[in-house]
């Protein structure tokens, strides 16, 4: 490789580098802690940084494809009900979305209230009240209606609220 050609390469790398809206990270600098979920979904941290994060993993046959078509449902929403997108992974056979904060399972945070019949009615009426904001939001966004059949929910423990996952069966 010539020196003009290391150049111009060097050049395009770094334009497609900044171009992009969510901060890289690289695969070494995150370190998964627990599994939280079917597709592959993890906490972690990301070296120099102390918060949780929750990760996406994609890996295996068509993973690529799937996950850059997941990252487009990303970029187009930004919302406080919405999994909310830190970074990107991508490597030759990895690819994850990592999203800000710790979040978990509605059925999971859920499932600890459930003997108490009131925190279990208050939970269902806040959680609906947020589900029904952000599923208008979406609904106007992608000009489709969402159920709650549609999309995965979770709640930020940091701050109580419900979070939509955009893909279905996560």
């Amino acid at each position: 490789m010539e020196a003009g050609e290391a150049l111009v390469e060097k050049a395009v790398t770094r334009v497609a580098r900044e171009s992009s809206d969510f901060q890289t990270i690289r695969l070494g600098d995150l370190k998964l802690s627990a599994g939280v979920g079917a597709r592959r979904i993890y906490h972690a941290e990301i070296r120099g940084d102390p918060a949780t994060v929750t990760v996406a993993m994609y890996q295996g046959g068509g993973a690529k494809e799937e996950w850059r078509q997941h990252v487009a449902k990303y970029k187009l929403i930004r919302h406080p009900n919405v999994m909310q997108l830190y970074g990107l992974v991508s490597t030759k056979e990895l690819h994850a979305m990592v999203f800000h904060d710790e979040l978990i399972p509605y059925h999971q945070f859920f499932g600890r209230f459930k003997y108490s019949p009131i925190l279990s009615a208050y939970i269902i009426g806040y959680c609906t009240t947020e589900f029904n904001e952000a599923g208008r939001y979406i609904s106007d966004v992608f000009q489709k209606t969402v159920s709650s059949n549609d999309l995965d929910a979770w709640i930020r423990p940091s701050t109580g609220k419900l979070c939509l996952d955009l893909v279905q069966g996560a």
